[in-house]
């Protein structure tokens, strides 16, 4: 599950890490074109280098302290974190373009897509 303890997960942690460090780079180099200060910038990092263990803490304590149960936070946690994908995703798809005007072959490619996911 979403931040258990089951053994040692190497390629969950070089998957995260991965993501993690061009984002990372990209966002020091958004702050500092921002003109914040080098101190501003470091802590933005530290905040944004933190925001994953701390949402696997938090899914671990809700867990552990039965706040919630595990049959309504995952389906709840997981909805949430595709929600996020198919959000992120549609927005980079749909103004990739310079005029950001409706493409009905890239709605179409999106409808076909969302109806191979559900049938497989």
């Amino acid at each position: 599950p979403f931040g258990a303890d089951t053994g040692h997960q190497h390629s969950l942690l070089a998957g995260i890490v991965l993501h993690k460090v061009p984002v990372a780079i990209v966002l020091a180099s958004m702050c500092l074109g921002a003109g914040f200060t080098k101190m501003k910038s470091i802590l933005i990092l530290l905040l944004f280098a933190a925001m994953s263990p701390l949402g696997a803490m938090s899914y671990v304590v809700i867990e552990q302290t039965n706040l919630f149960a595990p049959e309504v936070i995952a389906p709840a946690v997981n909805a949430l974190l595709v929600g996020i994908l198919l959000h992120v995703s549609t927005t980079i798809l749909f103004e990739s373009s310079d005029s950001h005007r409706f493409n009905a072959a890239k709605f179409i490619t999106i409808v076909i897509g969302l109806a191979l996911a559900y049938i497989t």
